[in-house]
């Protein structure tokens, strides 16, 4: 990666990274997709498009629109798929969100409750972005892929 960024330091990366996830999916859970297509690459933006249409496709939103908890970021492992595109890294993370969707209609309560809280376990890539908006952004970064691997509904 230093071929690409002589100052890249992993421990800092990793950091950012957290922060980008956060603030992509809370940028999902208010339901902006653009700020989400900006950041996203091709298969971590049909996740979060799926899971968009199905809420409209229902006219429903999500009551919190912030992610209530995420972990530090667990590496797993960097790969050159090849010599022309920079690395990938690979992590693991996991979130806790508020579980409640209401109606843009009458915002009652259509799945899940108030004080429902789900625990997420994602992987995720992180690549270079090609055409990064620095200025808007404030990284060069895009989440390539993004993958649920578990879900639990948390006992308050």
């Amino acid at each position: 990666m230093r071929y690409y960024e002589p100052n890249f330091d992993i421990f800092v990366f990793q950091y950012e990274v957290r922060e980008i996830f956060t603030r992509v999916f809370n940028a999902f859970l208010k339901g902006d997709l653009d700020y989400v297509q900006k950041c996203c690459g091709e298969q971590a933006l049909n996740f979060f498009k799926e899971k968009l249409k199905l809420l409209k496709d229902k006219k429903c939103v999500h009551l919190n629109k912030e992610l209530l908890f995420v972990s530090d970021m667990n590496f797993l492992e960097a790969r050159f798929v090849d010599k022309k595109n920079s690395p990938i890294f690979i992590y693991q993370l996991r979130a806790q969100q508020q579980d409640c969707i209401i109606s843009e209609v009458d915002g009652k309560v259509v799945e899940g409750g108030i004080h429902d809280i789900k625990s997420f376990n994602y992987i995720l890539s992180f690549q270079v972005n090609e055409n990064p908006l620095l200025s808007e952004l404030g990284h060069f970064w895009k989440i390539k892929e993004l993958v649920e691997t578990e879900v639990f509904k948390q006992i308050i």
